[in-house]
Order: C-alpha cells, then sequence, then structure tokens
C-alpha cells in the first residue's frame, strides 16, 4: 500500500479528505470595467471592432425556404445567397464564419432585468484579458453590447453560476446555485444542462442576484462565430457564396415551463437582409485535382452543403469540356419533406453527374434506411473506390460527428477489415485518410 500511494501526490488520508471536500467551479475574476458617460458623448459601432478584425457587413440577395414543408419533424432549411466578401476568393468546401447577434427581443429582456437602458453609453476603462475582450477606451451602447457581444441564449457555464453565488441574497438561492457549481461526476449541473436555459433564465429564476451591467457582461456567455459549409461554387457563383441553413430548433424549461426556441445564428440568418462575415479556408475539405476521379459523399440534411458545391463545380467543368468522374452520392433525409434541392439533384443524377441514393429514415411508407445501411448494401462499389484499382476515388463525409460521421467510421473499418479484424480494418481507414482520400469535415 505504501509504494501504490507513494505513486501520488496524497497519501490516504488525504485522499479520503478530499473525497469529503466539494470541488467547486472557480469563480471568474472581476477585471472588466465599464463606466457610464455622458449621454452626449458618441458611440463607437461595436461592428466596427469585428470589421477591423477581418469580417465584412454583406448582403443577403436570396432568403427562401427549402423544404416542401417546415414541421416539427422537418424544421426549416434555408436557401441564403450572401453577397461574397470583397477581396475574398474562395473554394468548394470552404466555410463561412458567420457573426451571429441577439435579436431586439432579447436585448430589451436583458435591459429589463439589469435594470438598465439600451441606449445608455459606457467606456471600456479595463478590458477582461480575454481573446474575446471589449476593444479598451472604446465608448460603447448597451444595446449594442448586449446584441453583438453577450450571448443570452447559451448555457451558463459551471464558473458563470458560481460567480453569481455571492450575488444572491436568499439562502435558498444561495445553496442551488453552489450545489450547480460543484464539480463532480453526475453533478446537479450535468442534470440541470438538459433544461437548455440561459443567462437570462437564471437570472429571471433567482430573483435575488444583484448584479451589475459590467459584472453580466464579464461572467456571462460571449458570442462566438458560426461555420456554414458553402454550398456552391465560385465557378457557377462568383460574387456571391450559397448556404444551406437549418433553423436550429429546442425546447428550454424555464421555471419548468416548456418554451420553444431557436437557434441563435440560425433564426437570425432566416430573417436577415444582411450578415457579418469572412469567408475561412478548409483546405482538407477539395476536389480530387484529377477531375475524372470519381467520388463518394456522405451526408444527411444539411451536412450536403459542401457536396452541393462539389456537383456545381463539376458540372461548371463537363460544360467547359472537361472529363468529370461521377459523384457517387449518399444523402440521408428523415423524409421526402427535407429532401433538400430534390429538383437539382434528380436533374443532375439524369445527366449522369452523379449517382442519387437517397435513404429515408422516417418515410411515410416502407421500411426506414440510413445512409450506412445504403453503403452496407453496395460494399463492393465502395471498396472499389476505397481500392488502389482503376476505379479508385476519394470518400467524404459531412455531418454530426456523434452519429452520422461516427456510423459511417464503423461501416468503412468493418468493410476495410480482413476477417472481420477490426485493427486492420481501423489501420487502413486510418492510413487512407492519411494520405487524403477519405475525409471528414463534422460538428457537434
Amino acid at each position: 500500500k505504501k509504494a501504490l500511494f507513494s505513486m501520488f501526490a496524497s497519501s490516504p488520508e488525504q485522499l479520503i479528505m478530499e473525497q469529503e471536500t466539494e470541488q467547486v467551479a472557480e469563480v471568474l475574476e472581476e477585471r472588466l470595467q465599464l463606466e457610464a458617460v455622458a449621454s452626449g458623448k458618441v458611440a463607437a459601432p461595436l461592428t466596427e471592432h469585428f470589421l477591423r478584425s477581418g469580417y465584412q457587413n454583406c448582403k443577403i440577395s436570396l432568403n427562401k425556404e427549402l423544404c416542401l414543408q417546415s414541421t416539427a419533424d422537418s424544421p426549416s432549411v434555408r436557401q441564403i445567397l450572401v453577397e461574397r466578401p470583397d477581396g475574398t476568393p474562395y473554394a468548394c468546401g470552404d466555410h463561412l464564419e458567420v457573426m451571429p447577434k441577439n435579436s431586439e427581443t432579447q436585448v430589451m429582456r436583458a435591459c429589463m432585468r439589469l435594470g438598465c437602458h439600451s441606449d445608455s453609453l459606457v467606456v471600456v476603462k479595463t478590458s477582461s484579458g480575454t481573446e474575446d475582450e471589449l476593444p479598451q477606451g472604446q465608448t460603447l451602447s448597451i444595446g449594442d453590447i448586449l446584441t453583438h457581444y453577450v450571448d443570452l441564449q447559451a448555457l451558463p457555464s459551471q464558473e458563470t453560476l458560481a460567480s453569481l453565488v455571492k450575488l444572491a441574497s436568499k439562502s435558498q438561492e444561495v445553496q442551488t446555485l453552489r450545489q450547480l457549481s460543484e464539480v463532480k461526476e453526475d453533478s446537479e449541473y450535468d442534470k440541470w444542462k438538459s433544461k437548455c436555459l440561459s443567462i437570462l433564465d437564471v437570472l429571471e429564476e433567482f430573483r435575488s442576484i444583484s448584479i451589475g451591467f459590467s459584472r453580466f457582461v464579464e461572467v456571462s456567455p460571449k458570442i462566438h462565430p458560426r461555420l456554414y459549409s458553402i454550398a456552391s461554387s465560385p465557378l457557377l457563383r462568383g460574387s456571391t457564396v450559397e448556404l444551406c441553413c437549418r433553423v436550429a430548433q429546442y425546447t428550454a424549461t424555464p421555471l419548468n415551463q416548456q418554451s420553444a426556441r431557436t437557434g441563435l445564428c440560425s433564426s437570425m440568418l432566416a430573417a436577415a437582409e444582411s450578415v457579418i462575415c469572412r469567408v475561412k479556408e478548409a483546405p482538407h475539405m477539395r476536389l480530387p485535382e484529377d477531375h475524372s476521379k470519381p467520388i463518394a459523399c456522405v451526408c444527411g440534411g444539411t451536412g450536403l452543403a459542401p457536396f452541393f458545391g462539389f456537383l456545381q463545380e463539376r458540372d461548371a467543368l463537363r460544360k467547359q469540356g472537361i472529363n468529370t468522374g461521377i459523384v457517387h452520392l449518399y444523402f440521408g433525409c428523415r423524409n421526402e419533406v427535407d429532401f433538400l434541392h430534390k429538383s437539382q439533384l434528380e436533374k443532375w443524377h439524369e445527366e449522369g453527374l452523379c449517382s442519387l441514393k437517397v435513404s429515408l429514415s422516417r418515410p411515410e411508407s416502407g421500411s426506414k434506411e440510413y445512409v450506412y445501411h445504403r453503403l452496407r448494401a453496395e460494399s463492393a462499389s465502395v471498396l472499389e473506390l476505397l481500392g488502389d484499382g482503376p476505379k479508385a476515388g476519394y470518400f467524404y463525409v459531412c455531418g454530426s460527428a456523434s452519429t452520422l460521421a461516427k456510423d459511417v467510421t464503423n461501416v468503412l473499418g468493418d468493410l476495410l477489415s480482413e476477417s472481420g479484424d477490426a485493427i486492420v480494418g481501423f489501420t487502413k481507414l486510418n492510413e487512407l485518410q492519411d494520405s487524403g482520400r477519405v475525409i471528414f469535415d463534422v460538428w457537434g
């Protein structure tokens, strides 16, 4: 036992004491100082701070619904054409980095709880010292900070909740916040996260919390840019960038009352006439230099986006007389309702540009199928594409890392294995990834 415990910093007695001692999330430092200024001063728009960081304010020329019918099972998906950021080229597979903003309703809600006015001005005397800090010395409006800087919909971290403990005056609320701040396995916070509450929900539930504007801004989650795969080719849309954006939907339970909500950035885009954005290169997500090579593209829902750009590119090349390889598109949808770009994909299929293989997970009739079922059913052609023969090509996956990408990875490992040896299969898969012939573009 002595030999065993000598390997650790703690003695057996200390370990017992540490287990009995509650581990609480760290309270965020108080560094940010926002000082009120006279209303006669002119505030600098916070958006100028982003524009100096390479973002541009780009107009949206088209914003329309892609789904045949938007329902709870098939939520809204928007086709959005954004003016290409000036002087910024892009390639198929790149991303558009979008800066979201809070709605006016959320900003007014925050002002009401904090007891401040959106048109009041503050100057940033001392910044937070973080990467996403406010510009020091700038005069800003409270409304601008709440609109573009604080994420009023994001789930507060345990550090945020720990920072609110000493600001609450009711003992029951203090106790609850402390419990939510405890860092341990199967914690209260882990259970509480499923409520999908925001910082505003917390302040409205814990009414005894008294917090100033500076401290609220400092401890709240911050707005971060979102990446959207570009769904177009510059050969077709040179002056614009196309997006395929699903409006995220979720249910929160503030005060144990269910509340339907939508994602911060996707709901903003769905109603936007312009957007602050910039192109972000994705050099791993490129079509083969040899246009004649066949490719397989596996996706579900809006994971179609980069491959729609790939197809536009190969269609444009074919019209220039260039020989292009077949695109095997394995596309997963819930049902016919959210079969995105159906008419265009079917047209390309009829023209021989692609081989369209649609899997419906919630069909109105018949048995359900996922894309990995179709990959297993077509294992011979998949292995030919992954092999070294005349039909060798490239294999792309775009979708959720925890669902689609995980399932496809398991299928590929299984197909590449010899005599059921999983180690052999995944070793080959890793080699194909290292050589750039199997490419993943995933999220979540």
